[in-house]
């Protein structure tokens, strides 16, 4: 996992997205313990196609094995992501999630094999995902009406996206009022079901520093950046996707 990165522990890779002009190798090694991130390159690393599913998985499992039979550790980890790359991918209700769980299956089953019974084993998941048919650029919107500029990376109020929900970050509270104005009389065509004050947000255990969260209906979700339109037709475009980030209240979502 990221918090990983530079560690203590003896034996592991970080999994560390490089962004902007970063090399995702040297990202990842400068943050692994390196002569066991090198061993597992060296052994493994033909079984990767850089993050691409289920080469990357592949390569996980078959270091976490190697590691367990040469190193026996009273603790081993590992993340196995392509259920949660292929609901991204092709929404939650595709064909290919039924092949995603059965890979999954027989990977773990050779974690099992390689452990036997010297391991008391614990599998959990980490979140659900919705499919979603419009993205929703805000930042766009809030170009719009004056309130951020993409020319000149200035802002009264921008949008923090977090998939299916999103931050209000904001100068002012002028730029505030303003902002909350311009969402709420314009939820329906913006995707929004709800937009979270503190009351809600102290609930839910939100950190104190963010003072409204917006809340996506099912089949929406926000992106930060810029683009031709506030909203984008996915389906239209024939584009297939899930997301995750809504609230944990939301129904259908666990």
């Amino acid at each position: 996992w990221p918090v990983t990165g530079k560690s203590k522990m003896k034996h592991y890779i970080p999994e560390i997205m490089a962004i902007k002009n970063e090399n995702q190798a040297i990202k990842v090694m400068i943050n692994s313990s390196v002569p066991f991130a090198v061993r597992c390159e060296v052994k493994y690393g033909t079984l990767r196609k850089g993050i691409s599913q289920p080469q990357l998985d592949r390569f996980a499992k078959a270091s976490i094995i190697d590691t367990i039979k040469r190193h026996n550790p009273c603790l081993a980890m590992v993340h196995l992501v392509i259920v949660d790359a292929f609901k991204h991918q092709h929404g939650v209700e595709s064909p290919e999630i039924d092949k995603a769980l059965k890979m999954l299956d027989d990977m773990v089953g050779e974690i099992l094999a390689a452990g036997k019974d010297e391991y008391t084993y614990i599998m959990f998941s980490d979140h659900g995902q919705f499919t979603v048919e419009k993205e929703v650029y805000l930042n766009v919107f809030l170009n719009e009406h004056g309130l951020i500029s993409f020319e000149s990376k200035e802002y009264q109020a921008y949008i923090e996206s977090l998939g299916g929900s999103a931050v209000i970050r904001f100068k002012n509270e002028d730029a505030l009022k303003k902002t909350l104005d311009l969402l709420n009389d314009n939820k329906d065509m913006l995707g929004i079901e709800d937009i979270y004050s503190r009351g809600m947000l102290d609930k839910l255990h939100i950190s104190k520093d963010i003072e409204y969260i917006i809340e996506a209906k099912k089949g929406y979700h926000f992106k930060e950046g810029e683009f031709k339109s506030t909203v984008r037709d996915m389906k239209k475009e024939n584009i297939t996707h899930a997301t995750h980030g809504y609230s944990p209240l939301k129904s259908g979502y666990k």
